[in-house]
């Protein structure tokens, strides 16, 4: 059977503040990675009673990068916007065609708390508020 050809999608945020942030491995070679550790170590059979299937990154754009540029704003080091541009051009160059860069857009938000006036029918009784995030919190009316 020939190797499943295989694209990775990376979520670069979630990559960086759920795993690297605080480790000397912010300069993870995400290539390398995925060809000699996660890809060999998958077991997939196509079917119950098949020998394992093996499976190889794609050679046209193996990887998807989804990122966005941090702004200086929202930085949280003096390094932070030139060290993510260093680290781009160096996945770039590395992995040549292999990895794209899929670029969104930083947006900072700070959430907003939403009341709505007591009418005759809530009086006394608990009325939900709801912020933009979505949770919610009740607060007691009397």
């Amino acid at each position: 059977m020939p190797a499943l050809r295989t694209r990775v999608y990376i979520d670069g945020y979630n990559l960086y503040y759920g795993c690297l942030r605080k480790t000397p491995f912010k300069w993870l070679d995400v290539l390398s990675l995925f060809e000699t550790q996660i890809l060999p170590s998958i077991l997939y059979r196509p079917a119950p009673d098949a020998d394992p299937a093996t499976m190889a990154l794609h050679p046209d754009c193996a990887i998807k990068y989804f990122t966005a540029k941090i702004i200086e704003s929202a930085a949280k080091g003096e390094d932070s916007v030139s060290s993510q541009a260093q680290y781009h051009n160096a996945l770039t160059t590395h992995c040549g065609g292999r990895l794209s860069f899929v670029m969104g857009h930083y947006r900072s938000i700070r959430p907003i708390s939403i009341s709505f006036p007591p009418t005759t029918r809530s009086a006394g009784r608990a009325i939900a508020t709801r912020s933009r995030s979505g949770s919610s919190r009740k607060s007691s009316r009397t």
